[in-house]
């Protein structure tokens, strides 16, 4: 029954950190598209990333 559960534990953490792996690198990568074109056009950058 431990090992079931510390399996099904390892199956989660890997998972959950592969998923949240995708989640920054998508929302960092947005951001750096914003800034850059925002530099490009010259106007005022406001970003505001809040929790999704």
């Amino acid at each position: 029954m431990k090992g079931q559960f510390a399996a099904i534990s390892y199956s989660l953490y890997v998972e959950l950190k592969y998923l949240m792996i995708r989640f920054w690198t998508i929302l960092l990568a947005f951001v750096v598209v914003d800034i850059l074109v925002f530099s490009q056009v010259n106007e005022h950058l406001l970003l505001v990333t809040s929790m999704p």
